[in-house]
């Protein structure tokens, strides 16, 4: 089936290469926008974040050994931070069994500097429910592989609303069940 969405590619990585993204990304314009968190640890180590909601990416570790996942705050998010180099190319925060990303900017190997457009943001005080929700609108959902080799976005917009609908009503009636689909993925295309 042909995609009538045009995207552009954007590959990171960590500086070592250990750590590597690849960023698909509707064509929408030559501007990138990219948020700078005022956070503690977002502003030491001058990351500044991307995303699009409508795009997909691939993660490929080379060797998870070199890798951890820091948490802090809400702990609703996983940081990648290579324990070769120091670098964060990634941030992934997985709601509903879905995972989303955030890419930090200053990790792309291969776009125009000038093409970024950074805003400075704070997220402080913002409640974890909120926090979820806007990550949900706003970050990039990952691509898996279907049964017959193709890559798809994980969750298309209406699947973004059945399983917010879905939330909802285990709320609403507070029902023991949770729903957490686990699944294992591949995290990157081929080639």
């Amino acid at each position: 089936m042909h995609d009538p969405v045009s995207y552009g590619r954007i590959h990171g990585s960590c500086h070592c290469g250990n750590i590597r993204v690849t960023f698909d990304r509707p064509d929408s314009g030559p501007a990138i926008p990219a948020r700078a968190c005022g956070c503690g640890l977002c502003t030491k180590h001058r990351a500044a974040w991307t995303s699009h909601p409508d795009g997909r990416f691939y993660l490929r570790i080379a060797d998870e050994s070199r890798v951890t996942q820091y948490r802090f705050g809400t702990k609703t998010a996983d940081f990648h931070v290579c324990l070769t180099c120091g670098a964060i190319p990634i941030v992934i925060c997985t709601i509903v069994g879905v995972r989303y990303a955030v890419f930090n900017v200053n990790t792309f190997d291969d776009i125009d500097r000038s093409e970024l457009v950074e805003t400075a943001m704070n997220f402080e005080g913002e409640t974890t429910e909120n926090r979820l929700a806007r990550r949900r609108r706003n970050w990039t959902p990952e691509a898996v592989r279907s049964e017959g080799g193709d890559w798809l976005q994980k969750n298309v917009r209406l699947g973004r609303w059945v399983v917010y609908a879905i939330h909802v009503v285990a709320i609403i009636f507070a029902s023991p069940w949770q729903v957490h689909p686990r699944a294992s993925f591949e995290y990157f295309p081929e080639g």
